[in-house]
């Protein structure tokens, strides 16, 4: 009964924080009739105190309808920390294609998915058991509906004493991925393949993990942390797991399981600059000028490499060879 009570008396709550926003409904692309949220922004704004404030809905009104205001506040050094640094606001949108995160109205790298990402990942969590197989049948149920989600919320802090106010990014703007990254971009190229064995033994370029440890005698290396096992191997066969990918290109960083695409990460030039000027916001310290320089030239070029790292397993007998993504 008390439970019941607090969902009613939280009604009036949201009903309040609806009305306060004054955008429309966060753009989740084509409408779905089984299942569809899609809500305007939110916009929390923290005092310096690191009190939160909804839309009017204030710490004294969450106390009103029995809730602790404490389990909302931020701690107040988090809080002087992103005022020195000149962050005004922290946007996350969830939508259809993606989670999203702007920084003063700033994009920064995302996660992207569609459709065929989404369940790749949910046969994944179910091969690799990372779940109990009833949760993991949930799961893989419900991922696909996240893309029917819409979640936009903005979280504000004080501005630093004359500094000037950063406008909120334009939330009824539609989002403008960045055009796919040229390969005349790429300054170097790595590639990597670590191939186990029955045994669970990794090699590369036919070099084993004993063959290395023969070399040296007893030097002292030990490798045996990065052997599978034969029984990690035989569970692996069963779920006919044959290949593990992780690529990097100009277009972010995409990881495959035998051949399909989980959801991505995706970066430009633009959002890995933002990056690093956020990164830069907290090293005010004057005796980090060369780690900011460092990290100005360093994190934008991330994007230059193109490398790929390659795990591969033993196929079951009688299994076919998967082939590897882009063969």
């Amino acid at each position: 009964m008390v439970s019941v009570k607090r969902v009613v008396s939280l009604i009036p709550l949201f009903a309040l924080l609806l009305a306060g926003c004054a955008t429309g409904p966060t753009d989740i692309g084509e409408a779905n009739r089984d299942f569809m949220i899609a809500l305007p922004r939110i916009v929390v704004d923290i005092d310096a105190e690191g009190a939160p404030s909804i839309s009017g809905i204030t710490p004294e009104l969450l106390a009103l309808a029995g809730m602790d205001p404490a389990m909302f506040a931020l701690p107040k050094d988090l809080v002087d920390t992103m005022v020195a640094g000149d962050i005004q606001h922290l946007e996350i949108l969830h939508k259809n294609d993606g989670l999203f995160i702007f920084v003063n109205a700033k994009p920064l790298p995302h996660i992207g998915w569609n459709s065929q990402s989404m369940n790749t990942l949910g046969n994944t969590i179910e091969l690799f058991g990372v779940l109990p197989a009833d949760q993991a049948r949930v799961v893989k149920t419900l991922l696909p509906r996240l893309q029917n989600i819409g979640l936009n919320i903005a979280v504000k802090f004080p501005i630093r004493s004359g500094g000037k106010e950063i406008p909120l990014r334009d939330a009824t703007t539609r989002i403008q991925l960045p055009s796919p990254g040229a390969a005349s971009d790429v300054i170097a190229k790595t590639r990597l393949t670590l191939r186990f064995d029955q045994a669970g033994v990794p090699s590369i370029a036919g070099v084993s993990t004993r063959d290395i440890e023969a070399l040296f005698g007893g030097a002292g290396f030990d490798f045996r942390a990065l052997e599978l096992g034969s029984e990690t191997v035989a569970n692996l066969q069963s779920q006919n797991v044959q290949h593990i990918v992780l690529h990097t290109t100009p277009d972010g960083i995409t990881v495959y399981v035998n051949g399909e695409a989980l959801p991505n990460i995706v970066w430009s030039e633009e959002y890995l600059k933002n990056t690093a000027d956020l990164a830069n916001a907290f090293l005010t310290d004057p005796a980090l000028a060369n780690v900011r320089e460092v990290v100005s030239t360093i994190v934008p070029n991330i994007r230059r490499v193109d490398s790929e790292i390659v795990i591969q397993f033993p196929a079951a007998q009688g299994q076919q060879q998967i082939p590897l993504p882009g063969n």
